[in-house]
């Protein structure tokens, strides 16, 4: 799978937001997010604008929870990283 590396440092940032521990209604909006993320990298065409938007809109909803957005900005450039490979 070509964006393998890709989908690894996805899970990181999911494993960061995970670590909020977070009420599961508010979970879910990440996890939705990510699901949309993860089906973009998945494609064999994927679309880098809208993987950049989804991860806008993962520190959105994470300024909006009042979460430290450093770690996530950090897993978030790994997922970039790895599809500009």
């Amino acid at each position: 799978m070509p964006y393998e590396d890709s989908l690894e440092a996805l899970e990181v940032v999911r494993d960061v937001i995970a670590s909020h521990d977070l009420p599961p209604i508010k979970q879910q909006k990440f996890n939705g997010i990510f699901n949309a993320m993860e089906v973009q990298i998945e494609d064999d065409d994927v679309n880098l604008e809208a993987v950049a938007y989804l991860g806008k809109a993962v520190l959105s909803v994470a300024r909006g929870y009042q979460l430290d957005t450093q770690q996530i900005e950090a897993a978030l450039a790994g997922v970039n990283e790895s599809l500009h490979k």
